[in-house]
């Protein structure tokens, strides 16, 4: 039986209730309704909106599906299906949601708006440029969306056209926190740091975890430790250190703890905050094992391959030339290296873009022997596409550095694509190299939720690096390897060699590696220790944390004395 009012009543009886935080009334009644009036819509949509507050995002999901089946017509049901499946990390499921709801709703701006920050996840950023264009055309006084393109904008590289879209932002809508921390933490990663923290003092009071997380590096940067630690440690219940928050917060005090020499007390920060993204919803859905399955299938494929056969002939390179590739196990100095060559006139260094990705054929790796020239010719076209994507256009004047330093297990792709490749292996002792790793808050994705323990990142150290041994017995590589340590202790002896390796003239101005990197938004971890002076601080840190890495030692004991840091006995 209805109440009284009818299903009009039961509907404002559940919103109210929902406006009021009491979730489980609203569910009840919103259920209620949808059971009195099976054919409308908004109850079930409403029961999404619920599920959404209480985080159950595939729940949410299911209900707007419902609700649009019920009313194809209604946008906005569309647009909350295509937000909730962003924020579920179900982006290829949003992409095509997506594209139909925007073929039935052309104009509609919060589907336009939605589809742009799925195409812009899935780094197809000219595509979600073009989206956010239309929808400001048809709102040019969207907040959101002005926010939304900034951020897009800076993806792009552009930070400068991002501050002023930040700007426009905060312009309609003054001390709005999510902005106010946006623009801060870009004008920190600039190296702007008395503008950042201009701007950050705009949202104090404001509460949004962000805000105190950017003031606390800004102040760690400044050599103010304890004012950073105090940020981060605030007295209460420290509530707005939710969700992802959470083990930013973690990382960031495990690494101010670490500055402090307080080992062990870092070391259970960044246990923790491991623990926290491994459970966040981006660690559930990277899973791991998508990427050691890549690397399996390639061991497997080196069982049977002592010599290829299209390696004796190799399909010649077009008039871009080949690039060279700059990898290396992660945290192994690759941002570091970047800053040097990207001070040099003649190289554009390519920072962490998969252009590879677009460029591995189906069947690969075993596929690679049945390719004809046409059709390599074709993926590396792909790959110079992926290349002008990201505003270079490549040619024999300008040598191309691709850094990613996971393509480390990419050799036989590379050298079926670009036979005359140079590779750049950056090395860093084993030891510092895996507890940097898990000490390091990466963007999740299959491969780098192998760091969120120090056994796991110690097992892919030994399997990737068992790899490239293999191919240096399978191809012809042209590769030069660097230290690390060397570099930093003299940064000239390290650099020449390899300038003279990549066939180029020497440019002392690439010395100067913090100029170069001040006068770039750097996308890696990395970024604040690479604005400054060169130290060696960050040398042999693995000794404070003996104890914790006693149960890899063994894993990493090989690699130690083959790469040169295996210690003299004592005498």
């Amino acid at each position: 039986m209805l109440a009284p009012g009818g299903i009009g009543d039961l509907l404002t009886r559940a919103q109210r209730a929902a406006l009021a935080g009491r979730l489980g009334e609203a569910e009840t009644l919103f259920r209620q309704a949808a059971k009195a009036a099976p054919r409308d819509p908004r109850p079930v949509s409403a029961l999404g909106d619920v599920a959404l507050a209480r985080g159950q995002i595939d729940a949410a999901v299911e209900s707007y599906r419902k609700a649009l089946k019920l009313a194809p017509e209604v946008a906005e049901i569309g647009s909350n299906l295509l937000a909730a499946l962003r924020r579920a990390d179900r982006l290829t499921e949003a992409e095509r949601a997506g594209r139909a709801l925007l073929r039935r709703h052309p104009r509609h701006v919060p589907i336009l708006g939605n589809l742009a920050l799925v195409l812009a996840d899935l780094g197809q950023l000219e595509e979600a440029r073009r989206l956010y264009e239309t929808a400001l055309k048809l709102r040019p006084d969207s907040v959101e969306l002005l926010t939304n393109y900034g951020n897009l904008v800076r993806d792009l590289g552009d930070a400068e056209a991002a501050l002023e879209w930040f700007d426009e932002a905060l312009t309609l809508k003054p001390r709005q926190a999510e902005i106010l921390y946006l623009k801060g933490t870009l004008l920190e990663r600039l190296s702007r740091l008395d503008e950042a923290e201009a701007v950050l003092a705009e949202g104090a009071g404001l509460g949004h975890p962000g805000i105190a997380l950017t003031a606390s590096r800004i102040a760690a940067r400044r050599g103010e430790r304890q004012r950073a630690i105090a940020l981060l440690e605030p007295e209460g219940d420290g509530r707005q250190w939710q969700g992802d928050w959470a083990y930013a917060r973690h990382f960031d005090l495990g690494q101010l703890y670490d500055a402090a020499g307080e080992s062990e007390r870092a070391f259970g920060h960044f246990v923790e905050g491991n623990r926290l993204q491994a459970a966040s919803t981006a660690g559930r859905r990277a899973q791991k094992e998508g990427f050691l399955a890549g690397i399996a299938r390639l061991e497997a494929w080196l069982e049977g391959e002592a010599h290829p056969a299209w390696l004796d002939s190799p399909v010649p390179e077009g008039p871009e030339g080949a690039p060279a590739f700059l990898v290396g196990f992660p945290r192994s100095g690759t941002t570091l290296l970047d800053q040097f060559l990207s001070g040099h006139p003649a190289i554009t260094v390519l920072e962490e873009k998969p252009l590879l990705s677009g460029c591995r054929p189906a069947g690969y790796p075993e596929s690679l022997a049945t390719l004809d020239a046409a059709e390599v010719a074709e993926l590396r076209g792909h790959y110079w596409e992926a290349v002008r994507g990201e505003g270079v256009e490549p040619g024999p004047e300008r040598l191309i550095v691709d850094k990613l330093p996971l393509n480390l297990v990419e050799v036989p792709l590379v050298q079926r694509i670009f036979p005359s490749a140079r590779f750049i292996l950056a090395l860093r002792h084993p030891c510092d190299c895996v507890l940097s790793c898990f000490m390091q808050q990466f963007r999740l994705n299959t491969a780098m939720a192998n760091f969120l323990t120090l056994e796991d990142s110690a097992a892919l150290y030994d399997r990737v690096f068992a790899l490239w041994r293999r191919y240096e017995s399978v191809f012809p590589l042209q590769a030069h390897a660097l230290r690390y340590e060397d570099l930093i202790a003299d940064p000239e002896a390290v650099a020449k060699p390899l300038v003279e390796f990549l066939g180029l003239p020497w440019y002392a101005d690439l010395l100067d590696h913090v100029r170069t990197a001040r006068g770039r938004r750097i996308d890696t971890p990395s970024y604040r220790q690479v604005t400054e002076p060169l130290h060696g601080r960050a040398k042999g840190r693995w000794r404070r944390y003996e104890t914790q890495m006693a149960p890899v030692l063994p894993r990493l004991a090989p690699w130690i004395e083959r790469f040169g840091y295996a210690e003299p006995p004592a005498t």
